[in-house]
């Protein structure tokens, strides 16, 4: 179904068959520098026959402006599909893509066509994970700083740099310099072997912190990101000797460097090879001219993990994520909270739509 807007179009597509998916890379062809968390590899594989992956396309004429990929899921109750759906991002950095040259207008005319869409076709709520890049801006529901992101510039000044991390970073550095680590990064020449190296340490690293199971990703998962993204990948490993004892996957975004996923062997954490790997990882990024590396947040807001992170960029001014809640329709919203989750007595109501408060969608807690 395609809903306008004067001179502005919104289409909304499928995402299954092999056909659909060259389209969608057809599209994201249009934000190529903007697009690594958008590549269809990273969304949602999830086989639940109650979720169908989809984006909407926003045009000018015939102008590509807004790509933003979403899952649209049924909504059961008591093992009956009703006709209602509600819409989530797929998991990380995401919302409506856009280059450049951002249009906060624009962002209000795609959201203005996009609630249209959902109210013809009977989504009930929406939950929207937003990217670091301010596509946030005019969002239509409410609006959440959710969790601040580690955002430090990599200085053309190496000394100065290192004169700006704080002093146990520095000593962790020179301990696994005196050590003897050795950092090795890939781009555009990974193997399946350094894949497998990789995979075999962040799994290690899930099963110690008892990771939640949407976090085990599969060696093909990676394989299959890797070669078919390689100007947006690159795998560094720092070594003793000949072994690989931590690893990260880093996203490259325009001028951005990301860290996506990691993880270190546990018997030789004790010769600082996270600290030693961060550094190595922004050299490597000083020498290709990137201009940031992005570590992301804790589990929770000023978490233990976010002040690790922060060790290394202690005064630069973090990033905002941003998440979004919606609700399309009240009175269905309402009613599924009452059938679907029998705690919420009548006299909860108001709360209930009290969004910002609690888990979202309700009825799905």
């Amino acid at each position: 179904m395609i809903t306008t807007n004067i001179d502005y179009t919104l289409e909304c597509f499928s995402l299954t068959s092999s056909e659909d998916v060259k389209r969608y890379q057809d599209f994201l062809y249009h934000f190529n520098g903007f697009d690594v968390f958008y590549k269809v590899e990273l969304i949602n594989t999830d086989t639940d026959t109650s979720q169908e992956k989809k984006y909407f396309i926003l045009k000018n004429k015939n102008q590509v402006l807004v790509l933003m990929p979403f899952i649209q899921r049924s909504i059961t109750v008591n093992n009956n599909r009703t006709p209602y759906f509600d819409v989530v991002s797929p998991y990380g950095y995401s919302g409506p893509l856009f280059t450049e040259k951002k249009d906060s207008k624009l962002l209000q005319k795609f959201w203005d066509l996009a609630d249209k869409w959902y109210n013809q076709n009977n989504v009930v709520a929406e939950f929207i994970r937003f990217n670091l890049d301010g596509n946030h801006l005019n969002y239509s529901g409410h609006l959440l700083p959710t969790l601040s992101n580690v955002k430090g510039s990599i200085l053309k000044d190496k000394e100065q740099q290192w004169i700006n991390f704080i002093p146990k970073v520095r000593n962790n550095y020179r301990k696994g310099e005196n050590n003897q680590l050795t950092a090795k990064i890939y781009k555009e020449n990974i193997t399946r072997e350094l894949i497998n190296t990789f995979h075999t340490i962040y799994i290690g690293t899930m099963d110690r912190n008892n990771a939640d199971d949407s976090y085990y990703f599969s060696l093909e998962y990676f394989t299959e990101f890797i070669f078919n993204n390689p100007k947006n990948c690159a795998l560094i490993f720092i070594y003793k000797e000949n072994l690989a004892i931590s690893t990260e996957l880093i996203l490259l975004n325009k001028n951005s460097m990301y860290s996506f996923l990691g993880g270190t062997v546990a018997d030789y954490f004790n010769l600082r090879p996270n600290d030693f790997l961060k550094i190595e990882a922004m050299n490597w990024g000083r020498e290709n001219n990137y201009e940031y590396y992005i570590l992301g947040g804790g589990r929770h807001d000023f978490d233990g993990l976010y002040k690790y992170k922060k060790t290394f960029f202690p005064k630069e001014k973090d990033a905002v994520y941003y998440t979004g809640r919606k609700i399309i329709n009240n009175k269905v919203y309402l009613e599924l909270c009452g059938k679907l989750n029998p705690l919420l007595e009548e006299s909860n109501k108001e709360l209930h739509l009290k969004i910002s408060e609690g888990y979202f969608p309700a009825y799905r807690q």
